[in-house]
């Protein structure tokens, strides 16, 4: 896989993230995706208004986490970004790696719960855009 390519967002250098990042807490036996496949983490969602203490309705912090569309990747598959026929890899474009923050669909792929966090499994054509990759 060509790790090496450099992946710029619309408008300049997508920005880093930092070593840790309280949207995404460690998540343990996350399962190995098979085949094109990659499995995300959804960002936490805040239980209080931004900049206050004022504490969310539990509602409204459900249909926020649901609405998720950051998640940071975990895991990749060994086939994701290659023809499905042939294996060979896709030109151009940026590969994923584990800890890239992309957005994602809601509505795509199988959600699912490791940790008390929300973790989802997608194929590796989903992902919309790279907004962060952790700084090497």
């Amino acid at each position: 896989m060509n790790t090496q390519s450099p992946v710029l967002a619309v408008g300049g250098p997508v920005s880093a993230l930092p070593k840790t990042d309280p949207r995404f807490p460690p998540v343990s036996d996350v399962p190995i995706p098979l085949g094109h496949r990659l499995v995300v983490q959804h960002a936490k969602v805040s239980q209080t208004y931004a900049g206050t203490s004022i504490i969310k309705h539990v509602a409204q912090v459900e249909a926020e986490a649901y609405q998720c569309t950051e998640a940071k990747v975990l895991k990749v598959g060994d086939d994701a970004w290659r023809n499905r026929e042939t294996g060979v890899e896709w030109v151009g474009g940026a590969k994923l790696r584990p800890g890239d923050v992309v957005l994602i669909p809601m509505t795509k792929g199988l959600r699912f719960t490791r940790d008390d966090c929300t973790l989802q499994m997608i194929e590796d054509i989903v992902p919309l855009a790279l907004l962060e990759r952790p700084s090497a």
